[in-house]
């Protein structure tokens, strides 16, 4: 039991330790607000640094979530927003130790985007994601809209006892980025 105790605890340390020790180990790129058929949708990239820290994290058995969050609000000056849409996308990237391969999981695909190089992985998986928010006959000309997007990186697969034997420890996230873009259609 303590064992296995331990051989939780290190990776779930490293991932701690790793992961924040940059400023900022996250980062959104290209965030836009785009159409899409009859659906207006967010439109961005996610880029890591520190790519090596995590590599090592992943090698040591802690797989990692990316959780994705957008919405779309009309802006009110006088009136609290009323959001118009929201969604969100959750990936994982883990490391098989039998191939000796990153494996990374988008939503929509069946199969997992594999690599032996994380950096690249990540550049072509991460790239570009598209997220549905509203239909476009929701937004009316004249009006300030606000684009919102968040990005979070998450250990997975935490075990529920190892959360409650360390009460002082937050599980709920790791390092986050928040992007957001007002504009006027």
């Amino acid at each position: 039991m303590m064992k296995r105790f331990f051989s939780l605890l290190i990776p779930l340390i490293l991932l701690t330790t790793a992961l924040p020790a940059r400023a900022q180990v996250i980062s959104l790129e290209s965030v836009s607000a785009t159409r899409v058929g009859d659906t207006l949708s967010a439109q961005f990239g996610v880029a890591l640094q520190g790519v090596d820290e995590i590599a090592d994290t992943l090698r040591n058995g802690v797989g990692i979530k990316l959780a994705c969050r957008a919405s779309i609000s009309l802006n009110r000056r006088f009136f609290f927003s009323s959001t118009l849409g929201e969604s969100a996308l959750e990936g994982a990237i883990q490391y098989d130790a039998l191939t000796k391969e990153f494996a990374l999981m988008l939503p929509g695909q069946e199969q997992a985007m594999r690599n032996e190089d994380l950096a690249a992985l990540l550049a072509e998986g991460w790239e570009s994601f598209s997220i549905p928010l509203c239909p476009w006959g929701s937004l009316e000309r004249g009006k300030n809209y606000r684009l919102e997007v968040e990005a979070a990186l998450m250990p997975m697969d935490v075990p529920d006892w190892f959360t409650r034997t360390f009460l002082f420890w937050s599980w709920q996230g790791g390092p986050s980025v928040t992007s957001t873009l007002d504009f006027r259609y």
